[in-house]
């Protein structure tokens, strides 16, 4: 839920449905942006030349799309297919599914408030977004420290037990796990490898070996970009230790 974005970024993934198919290319509406017309030329439907364009995209079809050029004077914005990858769709899928969710919560609150829903959204999720980037992560925020953020925030007062209301029923802060495979070879042994494992073993780290040379990592967070950060410089600390040890490391990202 952008409130205050009128038109996409050049680099955004977008929601879009297939409105019009030519030989050439096909007319896609963006959901997000009131169904603003956004062009998907057939170069940019699939990494590989195509015969009949028909055979990737149907009309009416809901597709992730990244936006690779915008002209904001003239109101032009070229989308493509053939650039999104499937991770990419994965992860558009579920920020616009989290903006359904919050818009929805934001209409009961406004309700039970018995304020205009715009009026409300402008006052109190803007503020969400401009501190959160997105106004469900805000929502989240609010599910783990309650009226302290409000109070932080300097939201109204008066709306503090309907917002916290809402919140409570509606929306648990999340675990989000990211996993990699690691192949860790030492010529110090086996023992050199426990050993630099065991000084990133905790709580929210979990190791699971494979069968030499590779071993499993999981990371556990409420956020995905911290648990990415923790994984960078967990591998950043075995790869030095394996460099000491005379050895090697490579790790490989995977889905979770």
């Amino acid at each position: 839920m952008r409130i205050a974005k009128e038109m996409p970024e050049q680099g955004e993934y977008v929601l879009a449905t297939v409105k019009k198919i030519f030989k050439y290319g096909a007319i896609c509406n963006l959901d997000e942006y009131n169904d603003m017309e956004s062009f998907l030329h057939v170069s940019e439907v699939a990494p590989r030349w195509i015969k009949n364009i028909h055979e990737f995209i149907k009309d009416g079809q809901k597709i992730i799309a990244l936006v690779h050029r915008v002209a904001p004077e003239k109101r032009q914005i070229d989308i493509s297919l053939r650039r999104v990858s499937e991770s990419d769709k994965r992860k558009k899928m579920e920020e616009y599914k989290r903006k359904i969710r919050a818009t929805k919560l934001m209409e009961v609150m406004a309700k039970e408030l018995k304020m205009d829903r715009e009026k409300f959204m402008n006052e109190f999720g803007l503020k969400l977004e401009e501190e959160y980037g997105q106004v469900f992560d805000g929502l989240e925020e609010i599910s783990d420290k309650g009226e302290k953020l409000l109070e932080k925030m300097k939201i109204r007062k008066d709306w503090w037990k309907s917002i916290i209301d809402v919140v409570s029923k509606n929306v648990k802060k999340p675990k989000i796990k990211v996993v990699a495979i690691m192949s860790i070879i030492s010529r110090k042994g086996i023992d050199a490898i426990k050993e630099s494992l065991g000084k990133f073993e905790g709580e929210n780290v979990e190791f699971t070996y494979l069968g030499a040379p590779k071993y499993k990592i999981g990371i556990i967070d409420e956020d995905y970009h911290k648990a990415e950060k923790k994984l960078s410089g967990i591998a950043d600390g075995i790869a030095n230790d394996m460099k000491k040890a005379k050895g090697t490391f490579e790790i490989e990202r995977v889905e979770s």
